[in-house]
């Protein structure tokens, strides 16, 4: 229900200007697509008030397939990645869904890229060649600098960094941001592309708490498609002085 909710707030927000890779490999508005599979998003919904989650809705008696999860978990998977642009700049964010399902806590700490959406991925950097991009995924593509590699360090990686990594170096240069754990660094890898790992912007970096709690705000440059770290500054959550 989650991604249900989280795919009517993208289509308010910013439907019209994210881009998902159709199942004909054309590159095509999330609003669009969305408005292509209304009865399977009508009958998801209809198959959760069955379930007496204890939404509203005006339809007759819902229909007790469900058959209809499984639809809509594959159509979740197909609307990524998906292209942002953002008004006023040049620069646009390609988002990588990294969460693998799991059904367990344990099991959804690890973080997985299907080869279908590696192949969507690969499509879209080609379709989109002239424009110059970023990246956005929740895991971490490799493990961070100074990492030991112990276990629950593993839990940090995609399973399949790999594949990911080879897509990500067909661009000249560019910038992919993760999160999960917590851990605040910037590391560059194969000299083509350069890792940003947020640290918690309540709970500070994990591996170093000296700092407190805050975010950075990078500055981007660009060259033609090619997209750089400009500049780096720290801002701290209590309102205390701005760093680099």
């Amino acid at each position: 229900m989650r991604q249900f909710r989280f795919l009517v707030a993208l289509d308010l927000i910013q439907g019209d200007r994210t881009r998902v890779v159709d199942d004909a490999g054309r590159v095509r508005p999330l609003r669009d697509v969305l408005r292509d599979r209304d009865e399977l998003l009508r009958l998801f919904r209809r198959q959760v008030q069955l379930l007496g989650v204890g939404l509203d809705f005006d339809e007759a008696e819902p229909l007790n397939d469900e058959s209809v999860f499984a639809k809509f978990a594959e159509f979740w998977e197909s609307l990524f990645p998906q292209f942002v642009s953002i008004s006023g700049s040049p620069v646009s964010i390609v988002v990588i869904d990294s969460n693998a399902t799991s059904g367990t806590i344990a099991g959804n700490a690890f973080g997985a890229v299907s080869p279908r959406q590696v192949a969507r991925v690969t499509q879209m950097v080609e379709q989109l060649a002239t424009e110059p991009l970023v990246f956005a995924l929740h895991h971490h593509i490799a493990l961070p600098p100074h990492a030991s590699g112990a276990f629950d360090e593993r839990g940090l990686l995609l399973l399949d960094g790999s594949f990911v990594l080879r897509a990500l170096l067909r661009r000249p240069r560019t910038v992919a941001f993760n999160g999960h754990r917590h851990i605040g660094y910037m590391a560059s890898a194969a000299d083509a592309f350069r890792v940003v790992s947020a640290p918690s912007s309540t709970l500070g970096d994990a591996r170093d708490r000296s700092r407190g709690s805050g975010f950075w705000v990078h500055t981007l440059s660009v060259d033609g498609i090619a997209v750089d770290i400009q500049e780096t500054r720290w801002i701290p959550a209590n309102g205390g002085t701005t760093s680099t």
